[in-house]
């Protein structure tokens, strides 16, 4: 068993990251950081114990490790890689209910939450987040920081690169490569290819703008924005 979980961020998303870790028991305790400490001092069932900036300030040691609870792609990858810059341990969160395949491959800061089937051959990048029963089939490649919303449906040798969010209930059939910083509209079917940084909805998807700058505060700062 693991010491401490330390989540970065307090927010919705990351009561839910909490509540998945203690499902796990992996860890023996929770904390979380935020920039709402000390005027809040519970998330939850979670104690808030300080700021993000005490956490950067702080010695990384091995009895400490990290998840980013935030929902915003471009920010959960940045202060990411800045904390395993600084030589911190990502930890990597799959509920006790997910079905994941033995010949499957998580990168360190994943999130996979309940009910979530990931099959063999699939590959996905650090600090992405597979939510509520999605589904991602044989041979998929997700790039870093990719968020599959609940109840998403991708199918074989699907490719996706960095930052890309699937809405929920959207389906990407066999063989579709979509780009970095695209937005997939909840309950849209994609038929063919999309490019980087761009909004597609619909069924069939089309592509209606280009995708929004969705973060624009630093990578030391963090206020309850999680998703």
């Amino acid at each position: 068993m693991n010491p401490t979980l330390a989540v970065i961020g307090a927010g919705g998303h990351a009561r839910v990251i909490a509540d998945t870790a203690r499902e796990t028991g992996e860890w023996e305790h929770i904390e979380f950081y935020d920039d709402t400490w000390p005027q809040e001092s519970f998330s939850g069932d979670w104690p808030l114990v300080g700021q993000l900036q005490d956490l950067l300030n702080t010695q990384p040691r091995d009895s400490l490790q990290l998840i980013v609870a935030s929902g915003d792609n471009q920010r959960r990858h940045a202060l990411q890689s800045r904390l395993e810059g600084l030589g911190w341990i990502m930890a990597t969160l799959i509920h006790p209910d997910a079905c994941i395949s033995s010949g499957a491959t998580l990168e360190p800061g994943c999130i996979v939450m309940a009910g979530v089937v990931i099959n063999f051959g699939v590959t996905i990048g650090a600090a992405s987040i597979i939510n509520t029963r999605a589904s991602v089939d044989h041979d998929c490649y997700l790039g870093n920081a990719v968020h599959i919303s609940p109840g998403a449906t991708l199918c074989g040798k699907v490719c996706i690169g960095d930052r890309t969010w699937v809405g929920a209930g959207a389906v990407v059939v066999q063989n579709i490569r979509m780009g970095s910083d695209s937005i997939i509209g909840a309950g849209a079917t994609v038929l063919e290819d999309i490019p980087d940084d761009v909004v597609a909805v619909g069924c069939p998807a089309r592509q209606i703008k280009s995708a929004p700058c969705v973060s624009r505060k630093p990578a030391n700062s963090l206020r309850q924005d999680s998703k």
